[in-house]
């Protein structure tokens, strides 16, 4: 019980940062959004990191970066990782430091104030519509030929809580097929003991890791070994959670 009502404090202590924070750079999101230039919407992706470090570091979640690899901020990745919680977009913004979008569910689109910035900077995918999937995957192919990296969690959703790391959709893989973009895995650890189990409610602040892994080429497969390239990047996440 005293775990349960600390959670929740804390829970309101966070949701008090995040919506301030969303009030307080939304004009200027409004604004660098509303001129929509590259370099202006790469600015309110950053500003949206911003937001990242002041919604945890208050709450002091703190992110535990290890990265494989020297990230190259003039090349351009698909990241694909795992799926746990909520936290996982603050978690990537700060972990990522180069200019990327996210793709997401439609539904972050009608989330308030949060939605409104995320419908206009990322892309939101309806699965449920072959249109708009289509529509989806054209924007996704427009960011990165802009330069823009992707970050997708493939698994399509947060898995159920007794599931480690569920299975990953095609859609990830066959964009970096078609547009020969290389694969970036990567994965978040760590966050069961911030959160409680049911994902809701903070549970305790703490240490969020998050491991990016080297690159997989993407010019080391041919289209038809599309299921191979899957289940090599999902066993490499799976062995790091494990």
């Amino acid at each position: 019980m005293i775990k349960s009502v600390f959670g929740r404090l804390v829970s309101i202590w966070f949701a008090l940062f995040l919506i301030s924070g969303c009030l307080l750079l939304m004009p200027f999101f409004w604004i660098l959004i509303g001129i929509g230039s590259k370099k202006t919407l790469n600015a309110a992706h950053f500003l949206n990191r911003a937001w990242a470090f002041f919604i945890t570091i208050p709450s002091f979640i703190f992110i535990n970066k290890k990265l494989l690899f020297k990230l190259r901020k003039n090349k351009k990745y698909i990241f694909v990782g795992n799926h746990q919680s909520y936290l996982d977009i603050p978690v990537c913004l700060i972990a990522l430091p180069v200019s990327f979008r996210f793709i997401g569910k439609a539904e972050l689109g009608k989330i308030p104030f949060f939605g409104w910035m995320y419908n206009r900077l990322y892309i939101t995918v309806d699965r449920s519509s072959r249109i708009d999937a289509f529509r989806s995957t054209q924007k996704a192919a427009d960011e990165l030929k802009k330069g823009n990296s992707l970050v997708i969690f493939a698994e399509g959703g947060i898995p159920k809580n007794h599931v480690t790391l569920g299975p990953f959709k095609r859609g990830a893989f066959k964009l970096a097929f078609d547009q020969q973009v290389d694969i970036v895995p990567f994965v978040i650890k760590d966050i069961k003991k911030v959160l409680n189990s049911d994902g809701k409610w903070l549970l305790f602040p703490g240490l969020i890791t998050v491991k990016i892994l080297e690159p997989i080429s993407i010019s080391d497969y041919k289209e038809e070994n599309l299921p191979e390239l899957i289940e090599q990047t999902r066993e490499r996440i799976l062995n790091e959670l494990k």
